[in-house]
C-alpha cells in the first residue's frame, strides 16, 4: 500500500491510498482507524484535492474532496463531503468554480485554505472551505499581491495559529506574511524578509514550518531540514539526505477517538488493532521519508 498524508487535525491523519482503493482516517497514537471508500462518480476524474477538518459546533470531523475533470479544453470540478459520525456517507455539494493547482494548504479557524485560480488560470485567489457551513469563500491577499502584471510564487501555511503566506520573489529572496486578524485583509503583515544566496539551492521546494523565535524560522525542503536566522542572515542545516517533499503536514499526538465500530467480536477487534498498527507504521514510514521529531510528523 502506498499512502499519502493529505490532512492532519487534532492528532488525526487523513491518508490517501495513491492506488485509489481507500481513504483512511487514523490516530497513530491509539492505532484507531476508519477506512473510507471513495464517492460514486458520474464522470472519470483526472485528479483530486483533499481537505480534512473539524466542526466544533457539532463535534464532527469532515473530509472534503474536490475532483477535477476535463470536457474538451475546459476544467470542471465537483465537491464531495464525508462526515464522520453515526451515519457517515459522501454527499455531493455542487460544482467547484476555482482550480486548486498550487501545493500547500492551511487549516485555520475551522476552515481549510488553498491558493487557487479561475478555471482559465488567469487570476490567483485565496479560497477557504468552512467545515461548519460547508461553504467556499474568497479571502483577500495582501495588496501588493493583487497588483496586475506582477507574478509571485505564493504558498499557504499555518504558522503559530495564523493564516500565513510565503512568497518566493526570486531564487534568493522570500517573504512571510501573516494575517494577524483572521478575515481582515488590512491585517496582513510582513513578518520576515530573507535574502540569502544559499536559498537558491532550495528554490521552489522549501516551506516554513515553525517560527522558533522572533528571528528564526524552521524550514523543510525536498532534502533538508534547516533553520534560517533572519537577523544574522545565516542558514543552519539540521538534517540532510532524506526525501522530505514540500507538501508537509504537522502532527501532534492526541487521544481523539474516531469512534470506530470494533464490535464485541474479540477476533474482529484484534484484526482491527493489527490493521491499525500497520496503518500507523505506513503513515510513520511516509513521514520518515522526511523526519520525525518532538511528536511532529514532517510527511508527504
Amino acid at each position: 500500500m502506498d499512502l499519502r498524508i493529505v490532512g492532519s487535525c487534532n492528532g488525526l491523519l487523513c491518508l490517501n491510498d495513491v492506488n485509489w482503493n481507500y481513504l483512511y482516517l487514523l490516530n497513530p497514537a491509539t492505532k484507531e482507524y476508519k477506512r473510507l471508500t471513495y464517492p460514486t462518480y458520474d464522470v472519470c476524474f483526472t485528479w483530486s484535492i483533499f481537505g480534512f477538518g473539524y466542526n466544533p459546533k457539532t463535534d464532527e470531523y469532515k473530509v472534503v474532496m474536490i475532483s477535477y475533470y476535463r470536457i474538451e479544453q475546459s476544467i470542471h470540478g465537483d465537491v464531495y463531503v464525508y462526515t464522520l459520525g453515526t451515519n457517515p456517507s459522501w454527499r455531493s455539494i455542487g460544482p467547484m468554480e476555482c482550480y486548486i493547482g498550487y501545493p500547500g494548504h492551511a487549516l485555520i479557524n475551522g476552515a481549510i485554505h488553498w491558493m487557487a485560480s479561475d478555471t482559465a488560470g488567469f487570476t490567483m485567489v485565496l479560497i477557504s472551505f468552512d467545515f461548519r457551513d460547508e461553504k467556499f469563500r474568497e479571502l483577500s491577499l495582501p495588496e501588493i499581491f493583487r497588483q496586475k502584471g506582477i507574478k509571485y510564487h505564493l504558498k499557504l501555511v499555518e504558522l503559530g495559529g495564523f493564516l500565513s503566506l510565503y512568497c518566493h520573489k526570486d531564487e534568493r529572496n522570500f517573504e512571510i506574511w501573516v494575517m494577524k486578524n483572521y478575515g481582515d485583509e488590512h491585517s496582513w503583515t510582513k513578518v520576515f524578509s530573507v535574502a540569502h544566496p544559499d536559498l537558491s539551492q532550495f528554490w521552489g521546494s522549501f516551506r516554513p514550518l515553525v517560527i522558533l523565535k522572533k528571528d528564526e524560522v524552521l524550514c523543510g525542503s525536498d532534502f533538508e531540514l534547516f533553520i534560517i536566522d533572519v537577523v544574522k542572515n545565516k542558514i543552519q542545516i539540521l538534517h540532510s539526505g532524506e526525501w522530505y517533499d514540500s507538501g508537509i503536514e504537522m502532527y501532534f499526538e492526541s487521544l481523539v477517538s474516531l469512534r470506530a465500530d470494533g464490535g464485541t467480536d474479540l477476533g474482529k477487534q484484534e484484526r482491527r488493532e493489527r490493521e491499525g498498527e500497520r496503518l500507523a507504521l505506513e503513515a510513520t514510514n511516509a513521514c520518515q521519508k522526511a523526519f520525525v521529531t518532538n511528536r511532529v510528523f514532517f510527511g508527504i
